[in-house]
């Protein structure tokens, strides 16, 4: 008989013992299997209950409460308020204020509209205007071959070979030029974790394996979830994080990755929803402004994902293969330590060239990719092989949600290929 929804008692703590942490965990419990555990945040049940605003979907698989505290969560129903006062911000630097502007000096100018005498001046000047050698037709001027006004100059294969809907294609350097440079400001620092004193690395690991429970549940995007991930590290580096806010902010930080990247994003009460009410509406949209205000609004950061995506993309591989790069990815978010020293681009890189190796794939990484990301093997090399131990250990990590996601037909069940006994990419 499963356990009731609601239950004070019953809900899994931080504070569980190593062996307990490293209980295989189940995916979402189906009908079929209503006694299942879950470790990492509870126990899941099969019960389905009414709830508001559920509109997408009739039938879910219901997330038990989860728990990230202790004594907190008998108090839930009298007092559930989220402040400042569950954080400590760290404040490295004195930063000055602003200066205010005042609303006085402000002065708001309304255009007038034009009387018919300088309409008469207007069109006047316009016609003096086209009389100037300057503006004389293009067949009477001569332009300079290296001029930027030519725009007739551009390669004409190139853009009937791949047809560019978007007209992206001129923009394409430039963009990644863009997000290669500001990656480094999107990571948090090498030992972020270390300032926190009621958070711990594997809390962080088990908040990180049920977002990716979520994003599956929701059906919501990589980009989302990489996203959301990014600001959660974020904001554990300026902020300490009581334990049982934990769950709260990473709930709010995929509310927030949903609302951007997301054209149908998951309303609020969805979210209270995952939880089982372990925090109100209220709650996260609070929740959410501290992000935003602390983070400086600045949600647009470049991922692994999206270099990923962009570099597959110029590859043109088997579907296999992609899917095995985009596990790798996801991989490398759990146990993120790992990954701190490398740019997000250069781990994107690296989990093309392990994929492409591990399937006995030739050129694992195309010269024209090479001149692209502007990464050689060379410089690879040491993202590679933390890469590669990490995936030669995914069956025994405490987190199984990643690897259970991709054992399914859709993704060509890569999370079954076992890596290669020895790594040799040439």
């Amino acid at each position: 008989m499963s356990q009731p929804l609601r239950s004070n008692t019953g809900r899994a703590d931080f504070t569980m013992k190593e062996n307990q942490i490293n209980r295989p965990k189940q995916t979402l419990v189906s009908k079929t299997n209503a006694n299942s555990r879950r470790p990492v945040l509870g126990n899941v049940t099969n019960q389905v209950r009414r709830q508001p605003q559920r509109i997408a979907k009739e039938k879910h698989s219901v997330l038990q409460k989860q728990s990230f505290g202790g004594q907190e969560n008998t108090c839930l129903n009298v007092q559930k308020t989220v402040g400042l006062a569950s954080f400590s911000i760290f404040e490295d630097e004195p930063t000055t204020a602003a200066p205010k502007v005042s609303s006085q000096n402000v002065q708001i100018h309304e255009e007038e509209p034009m009387h018919d005498e300088e309409n008469l001046v207007l069109r006047d000047m316009v016609v003096g205007l086209n009389k100037h050698p300057c503006f004389q037709p293009h067949a009477q001027r001569k332009i300079e071959p290296g001029s930027p006004m030519v725009i007739d100059s551009m390669d004409r294969e190139s853009s009937t070979s791949s047809p560019d809907e978007f007209g992206l294609d001129i923009y394409v350097n430039d963009i990644y030029n863009y997000l290669k440079a500001v990656e480094p400001s999107s990571r948090p620092s090498r030992d972020y974790m270390n300032r926190q004193t009621d958070v711990s690395t594997s809390m962080r690991n088990i908040l990180v394996d049920w977002l990716v429970e979520v994003g599956e549940e929701y059906k919501l995007q990589r980009e989302t979830l990489f996203l959301a991930i990014s600001y959660i590290d974020r904001f554990l580096g300026l902020v300490g994080v009581h334990r049982p806010k934990l769950q709260l902010v990473g709930a709010a930080s995929m509310f927030i990755a949903a609302k951007y990247e997301e054209i149908y994003p998951p309303d609020v009460a969805e979210f209270v929803y995952i939880t089982d009410d372990t925090y109100t509406r209220s709650q996260v949209l609070k929740m959410e402004s501290v992000i935003l205000k602390l983070l400086n609004f600045k949600v647009a950061v470049p991922t692994i994902n999206w270099f990923c995506e962009r570099f597959l993309d110029m590859i043109k591989g088997s579907d296999k293969a992609k899917y095995l790069a985009y596990f790798l990815t996801e991989l490398s978010l759990i146990e993120v330590e790992e990954f701190l020293d490398f740019r997000p681009s250069m781990i994107a890189a690296s989990a093309v060239v392990l994929s492409r190796s591990t399937l006995k794939i030739n050129d694992p990484w195309p010269v024209n990719v090479e001149k692209y990301s502007g990464y050689s093997l060379t410089d690879l090399k040491d993202c590679i092989q933390c890469l590669f131990r990490l995936y030669a250990r995914k069956s025994t990590m405490p987190q199984q949600a990643v690897i259970e996601k991709y054992k399914q037909d859709r993704f060509h069940n890569v999370a079954l290929v076992e890596p290669p006994a020895v790594l040799a990419i040439h």
